[in-house]
């Protein structure tokens, strides 16, 4: 028997995992957690997951902080990657942090099942477009001398969100984005939040911007 640990602020993530899983084994098991409480609660049992399916937007925390997290506290549970984005540096960054494989929410059953079964069993898996764009695009940029949480920040900048939004959705005071907002500028060699919002169209990070005010 299977447990399985769905980590994703929506919740709904969780029951359409937890439906595909039963397809593939009725006696495996889901649990979930919905915010940073349940997750470092989940991870604090003495509980061995077979593997762990990880959103990227969580909150209060990156889920590349949380995906650290897990690396450190639990080093040989396979993760599994669950994300609205597409773009290839989220998966370079997904890996380079540790993950087994990588798959957006978009992904239909058959592919999720695939998913599952070849990271749960330790392999790796990143859909086939996904890996043929990893294997042949260039690492372009230098924001992967970035942090976590600057990378995230910089991607919001991308797609138009503002200081303040910025802070209410990553649970931040205005002025430590403020902070994070200079250090990018500094590390990327940018002065202008317009070369920033440029910087993410040109390297990929950001392809359309879904932010409306």
């Amino acid at each position: 028997m299977k447990t399985i640990l769905s980590i994703d602020v929506q919740g709904i993530v969780s029951i359409g995992l937890e439906k595909v899983v039963k397809n593939i084994n009725e006696k495996w098991i889901v649990e979930s957690a919905s915010n940073s409480s349940e997750v470092y609660l989940k991870l604090r049992e003495e509980k061995e997951w077979d593997l762990i399916i990880l959103a990227i937007s969580f909150d209060g925390k990156s889920g590349f902080e949380v995906l650290q997290d897990i690396r450190c506290k639990l080093p040989d549970t396979p993760v599994l990657m669950f994300s609205t984005h597409k773009s290839i540096e989220f998966v370079r960054r997904s890996l380079k942090l540790g993950a087994y494989g990588y798959l957006t929410k978009d992904s239909n059953e058959a592919e999720i099942t695939t998913a599952i079964k070849t990271v749960i069993e330790g392999g790796h898996y990143i859909n086939e477009n996904m890996r043929d764009e990893l294997i042949f695009s260039p690492n372009s940029g230098n924001y992967t001398t970035l942090s976590e949480r600057e990378f995230e920040v910089l991607i919001m900048i991308g797609r138009g969100y503002n200081t303040k939004e910025i802070a209410d959705e990553l649970h931040l005071s205005v002025n430590t984005v403020d902070t994070y907002r200079s250090r990018i500028k500094e590390k990327l060699n940018l002065t202008r939040d317009s070369h920033m919002i440029h910087y993410c169209f040109a390297a990929g990070l950001v392809k359309v911007n879904p932010h409306t005010k």
